[in-house]
């Protein structure tokens, strides 16, 4: 009886698993920019971040190469030293 009189409303957030799916007509480049900000804004403490990728696997390589391209454009060779890591 004493929490009921007690109860304070709250909000909780639950992130779930959040896939990507890119397909074979994606424009690469603003794909992986909107994944690697997406991913890493708040070292990737949020519930919106990417968990994993599904890629059509004609675009494999290429996404892997411009997404590599990306995060080493925007927190450089050693991202652990980034200002914005």
């Amino acid at each position: 009886m004493a929490a009921a009189k007690n109860l304070t409303p709250c909000v909780l957030e639950l992130g779930g698993k959040s896939p990507t799916i890119v397909g074979p007509e994606a424009d690469l480049d603003n794909a992986c920019l909107r994944i690697a900000q997406a991913k890493w804004v708040n070292s990737g403490q949020t519930c919106v971040a990417c968990d994993y990728c599904y890629v059509h696997e004609s675009i494999k390589g290429k996404f892997i190469d411009k997404l590599r391209d990306t995060c080493i454009k925007y927190y450089g060779e050693n991202p652990a030293k980034s200002e914005d890591y």
